[in-house]
C-alpha cells in the first residue's frame, strides 16, 4: 500500500492556493524570545532579521538553552519563540507620528499594495524548524480581501510528536476592519515551550502584539496567550470602529432632526438640530447604515473566537502534566479571567451593535419619510400653481373670447361703412336706411355662423367624452373564466387556406428568404388588422 504523509491534504492545498514567488517581497521579520532563568523570572528579547539573516536563521541550529545574556540567574531556558512578519512596509515611529507604537492605530491608505513576506519554501522550513501545524490559512494574498472568515482550531500532533499540540487561529479581516492576522502555534507538553509564527496584514498590528509580549513576558509561555492577545486586538479595533460609527449616527440624527432626542455636547451644551437641509445627509445615513450592518456581522464572530479560546483553555487545564505546574495554573487563571471579561464585553458589544443598526435604520426611514413629505409638499405647491395658472389662462381666454365677439359684431358694420365710403357708391348719395338694411342682416348672419360652429364643436366634444366615460364604466359582459375548458368553447376556429390570396403574395426574392409559416403569420396579422378597422368603422 502506498504510504501517505499526515499533511498530504495541506500540501495539496498549499500548492493550489499559494501565490507565485513573483508576488512576494522580502521584508524584515522580528524574532521574539521569552527566556526563563533559574529563579523563574521571565525575560523577553526581540531582534529584527533582514531577509539574508532570516535565511541563515532557518538553516542554523537553534539550541534549546541559549547562552547567558548577562543575567545573574545562570543559564536561561527558552520558553517561547515567535516570528512576526507583516505584509506591508515597516513604519518606524516618529515625533510627528507617534501612534505607530502601542495601542494606537493610524489611518490606513485605501489604495495600498501588500506583499506576502515569506516565500513558500521559507514557510516550509520554518514549519519544520518550529514544528508548526500544517495549514495554508494565512495571509498569502497581494491584495486585501473584502471578506475573510475567521476560525480557531487546535489538535494534538501524532507521532513523532505525541506530546505536542498545534493551534491555528485566523482573525476576521476586511478592508473595513483591517485586522487580518494568522498565527500558528506548537506547544510541547514535556518541555513547556512554545513556538509560533504570526503573520499580520499591517506592521502596526504586529507592533501592537510585540509590545504586549514585551510588557507581559510572564504570560507568554502559555499556549493560549497569543490567541488571547489576538482576541484583544480584534475587540479593540472593533470597539474603536463602533465608537466612530456611533459618532456618525449622532451627526446624522443631529442633521436630520427627526429623532426628537437632544444631542448634548460637553463643551457646547445642547446642539441645535437641523431639518434635513444638508444635501449630503442621505449619503451619510446610507454609509452609517452600511457600517452598522458590517459591525453587526463582525461582533458575533469576535464573540465566537473568544468562546473558542476559552474552550481550548478549559480543556488544556485538564491535561496531565499541568496540574502540578503552579506557573501554568496561575497563567490559566489570569487568562480565564481576562477571557471571561472579554466574553462579557463582546456580548455587550453585540447588543450595542444591534442598537446601533436599529437607530441607523430608523434614521434612514425618517429621512426617507421626510424627503417623501417634502416631495409631496412640492408637488402640492406645483399643483396649486398649476391651478392658478389654469384660472388665469381661463380668464385670459374669456377676455380673448369677448374681444373676438366684439370684433365679429362691429366688423361687418365697419366693412360696409368702408364700402359705402368708396367714390362709386358715395357719389349716388345712398340713404342712411340702406346702410342699416345691409349692415344688420350681415351682422346677424356672421353671429349665427359663429354660434353654429361653437355649438357643433361643443356637441362633438361632449359626445366624445360620453363615449369614453361609457367605455370605462361598462362592466365585463363575460363571466370570469374558471378554467381553460370554460374558455375554449367560446373560441371560433377557422381553417386557413393552403394558398395565400394573390394580394398577399410577396415578391420572389422576399418569398425565397421567408418561410411559408412566416407568410402565414403576416397574412393572419393583416387579417386581424382589417377586421379591427371594420369594427372601428361600425
Amino acid at each position: 500500500m502506498e504510504a501517505f504523509d499526515s499533511d498530504i491534504i495541506y500540501q495539496w492545498e498549499a500548492k493550489q492556493s499559494f501565490p507565485p514567488d513573483e508576488l512576494f517581497r522580502s521584508t524584515t521579520v522580528d524574532l521574539l524570545q521569552v527566556l526563563v532563568g533559574a529563579d523563574g523570572v521571565p525575560y523577553s528579547s526581540i531582534r529584527s532579521l533582514r531577509p539574508s539573516e532570516f535565511q541563515k536563521y532557518l538553516v542554523s541550529d537553534d539550541p534549546e538553552e541559549p547562552a547567558n545574556e548577562g543575567t545573574s540567574t545562570g543559564t536561561l531556558h527558552r520558553r517561547m519563540r515567535l516570528v512576526i512578519a507583516a505584509c506591508d512596509e515597516r513604519q518606524h515611529p516618529t515625533k510627528s507620528n507617534p501612534t505607530l507604537r502601542g495601542s494606537g492605530f493610524p489611518k490606513r491608505a485605501l489604495k495600498a499594495h501588500y506583499y506576502p513576506p515569506i516565500l513558500r519554501q521559507d514557510l516550509e522550513m520554518l514549519q519544520a524548524k518550529f514544528k508548526l501545524p500544517p495549514s495554508t490559512t494565512m495571509i498569502a494574498s497581494a491584495y486585501e480581501p473584502p471578506y475573510n472568515e475567521a476560525h480557531f482550531h487546535f489538535s494534538p500532533f501524532t507521532d513523532p510528536l505525541p506530546d505536542t499540540i498545534g493551534i491555528t487561529m485566523v482573525l476576521p479581516g476586511s478592508s473595513l476592519l483591517g485586522t487580518s492576522a494568522s498565527v500558528f502555534i506548537s506547544h510541547s507538553l514535556s518541555t513547556k515551550s512554545t513556538n509560533a509564527l504570526l503573520l499580520c496584514r499591517h506592521w502596526h498590528h504586529a507592533q501592537y502584539i510585540s509590545d504586549m509580549i514585551m510588557d507581559l513576558p510572564g504570560l507568554m509561555t502559555h499556549p493560549a496567550a497569543i490567541p488571547t492577545m489576538l482576541c484583544n486586538l480584534l475587540q479593540t479595533r472593533l470597539l474603536e470602529e463602533i465608537g466612530r460609527t456611533w459618532h456618525r449616527v449622532f451627526d446624522v440624527e443631529l442633521g436630520s432632526g427627526q429623532s426628537g432626542i437632544q444631542i448634548v455636547s460637553p463643551s457646547e451644551g445642547v446642539l441645535p438640530a437641523g431639518m434635513c437641509d444638508d444635501p449630503d445627509l442621505s449619503r451619510r445615513a446610507i454609509a452609517v447604515t452600511q457600517m452598522a450592518a458590517a459591525w453587526n456581522s463582525y461582533a458575533p464572530r469576535s464573540q465566537a473566537l473568544i468562546y473558542a479560546v476559552k474552550t481550548f483553555l478549559q480543556e488544556s487545564d485538564g491535561n496531565r502534566g499541568r496540574q502540578d505546574d503552579d506557573t501554568l495554573s496561575k497563567q490559566s487563571t489570569i487568562l480565564q479571567d481576562y477571557l471571561e471579561r472579554s466574553s462579557q464585553r463582546a456580548e455587550m458589544v453585540c447588543h450595542s451593535v444591534k442598537h446601533l443598526l436599529g437607530r441607523a435604520q430608523i434614521q434612514m426611514e425618517a429621512i426617507n419619510n421626510h424627503l417623501a413629505h417634502t416631495s409631496n409638499e412640492i408637488n402640492r405647491s406645483l399643483a396649486e400653481s398649476s391651478r392658478k395658472i389654469a384660472i388665469q389662462t381661463q380668464r385670459d381666454s374669456s377676455a380673448m373670447k369677448s374681444i373676438a365677439v366684439l370684433t365679429m359684431t362691429f366688423l361687418p358694420a365697419t366693412f360696409i361703412a368702408s364700402l359705402f365710403a368708396t367714390p362709386g357708391i358715395s357719389g349716388t348719395n345712398p340713404p342712411q336706411s340702406l346702410y342699416w338694411a345691409v349692415t344688420v342682416p350681415v351682422t346677424v348672419l356672421v353671429l349665427a355662423i359663429w354660434s353654429g360652429w361653437i355649438y357643433l364643436t361643443t356637441y362633438k366634444m361632449q359626445k366624445l367624452a360620453d363615449n369614453v366615460k361609457a367605455s370605462t364604466s361598462r362592466p365585463n359582459p363575460r363571466p370570469p373564466v374558471e378554467s381553460v375548458n370554460d374558455f375554449l368553447p367560446s373560441m371560433e376556429f377557422r381553417e386557413w387556406p393552403d394558398e395565400l390570396p394573390e394580394p398577399y403574395n410577396l415578391p420572389g426574392w422576399t418569398a425565397s428568404a421567408i418561410s411559408r409559416d412566416r407568410q402565414t403569420s403576416i397574412f393572419r396579422a393583416q387579417s386581424r388588422q382589417r377586421r379591427y378597422r371594420e369594427r372601428q368603422r361600425d
